[in-house]
């Protein structure tokens, strides 16, 4: 599936070559809930080699479990476009993309919190909650 993902890949980069990618981080508790649009308030912008990492990360087979429960709406912790639409990756890991839905094991989401921690994250304040 991979393969596949990465070559239908909507890269929205801005002029400087850099896309967004709205996080926040999986080890965050917050007092608001964090849904699939108020996400878009935070962000962190990467180039197009640390994108794939994250899509790496995201749909690599091997890091998949079977997901017992289902992805939490009010603690979703990272959004990306895709040509096929978003995805978005809650708090315990689970992916919600399309209609396709799988938990990342921990160790991908630390994986991920690593790529991601090397970024300041930026706040649009623009962005209703």
């Amino acid at each position: 599936m991979l393969p596949a993902i990465l070559l239908s890949l909507s890269l929205l980069q801005d002029s400087s070559g850099l896309t967004k990618v709205y996080y926040v981080d999986f080890e965050f508790e917050t007092f608001s809930p964090v849904t699939r649009r108020s996400i878009k308030q935070q962000f962190v912008q990467l180039s197009k080699n640390e994108l794939i990492r994250v899509m790496e990360t995201v749909f690599d087979d091997s890091f998949h479990t079977r997901a017992k429960d289902k992805f939490e709406e009010p603690r979703v912790r990272l959004c990306f476009q895709m040509k096929q639409g978003p995805v978005f990756v809650d708090k315990l890991g689970h992916v919600s993309f399309g209609s396709k839905n799988w938990k990342m094991t921990a160790a991908s989401v630390q994986k991920l919190r690593q790529i991601l921690a090397k970024y300041p994250v930026e706040i649009d304040l623009s962005v209703p909650y």
